[in-house]
């Protein structure tokens, strides 16, 4: 996709886009919320985001910043690195009653060019908030069991230590099935032995995520929707102008 002067749209985004490290590293949500006020006096943001989340290489005290104009994101550039002052406050708003560097807190930031790979995250299921579907985690992956594995050792036993909620509703193997299932027993498409209440569970899950509501699938499949949708409405409105021209004509004649 290009972008305004010939550029790509990752090129251009790159042209926006500074990565920050502020030292000390921001803790609570108030300062790393004056980080982004800072920022924001250079000129109004696209994205700001904290590379604190960051599934690969998480970093408590950096940030990326993208600006809607180059000229906003050299500005910040210019002038790193920048020292600012967050001065606490008590609850009733006022500052707290104590010396002012006991009251205050000095932090400095430091813009620079970025590696960020824009393609990658537009791209990117996991990243980009674009692509669905959404939806609750799956049993297995509760808190529960992540908190029992921490403390299970790992031995042929560990799954079913830490399988907190699910019990046997997603086991097929017939080692584990008790007598009375074994009497209700069915082959599922691979030829798998599996029992009644696995079926009646795996039918269960479908229903449900068949029944999910369309926005869950993801705002990028709404927005291929749209962009459907304008581009049908607009073949119309030209079929229909280039009929009325055809009637014009008609008339004349």
């Amino acid at each position: 996709m290009a972008a305004a002067g010939g550029k790509t749209l990752t090129e251009a985004l790159s042209a926006r886009t500074l990565h920050m490290k502020v030292y000390p590293t921001p803790n609570s949500f108030a300062e790393r919320r004056e980080v982004l006020r800072v920022v924001e006096r250079f000129g109004e943001l696209t994205m700001f985001k904290s590379r604190k989340y960051d599934y690969k290489r998480p970093v408590h005290n950096a940030f990326i910043a993208v600006y809607n104009s180059p000229d906003s994101r050299e500005d910040l550039y210019k002038v790193s690195p920048l020292r600012y002052r967050l001065v606490t406050e008590s609850a009733d708003g006022e500052a707290a009653d104590k010396s002012e560097e006991e009251s205050s807190k000095v932090f400095e930031l430091y813009a620079t060019d970025t590696n960020f790979n824009h393609e990658s995250f537009l791209h990117s299921p996991r990243q980009n908030p674009l692509h669905g579907p959404y939806g609750p985690l799956r049993p297995k992956t509760s808190a529960i069991q992540h908190s029992l594995r921490k403390i299970i050792p790992d031995s042929n036993m560990s799954d079913g230590l830490t399988d907190w909620e699910t019990e046997k509703l997603f086991m097929r193997c017939d080692d584990i099935i008790s007598p009375e299932e074994q009497q209700n027993m069915r082959y599922d498409r691979d030829g798998t032995p599996v029992s009644e209440r696995w079926l009646e569970a795996r039918k269960e899950i479908v229903n449900r995520t068949s029944q999910t509501p369309r926005i869950m699938r993801g705002l990028q499949v709404l927005y291929e929707e749209r962009l459907e949708m304008e581009a049908e409405a607009k073949r119309e409105e030209e079929c229909l102008k280039l009929l009325e021209e055809k009637a014009d004509a008609a008339r004349k004649t």
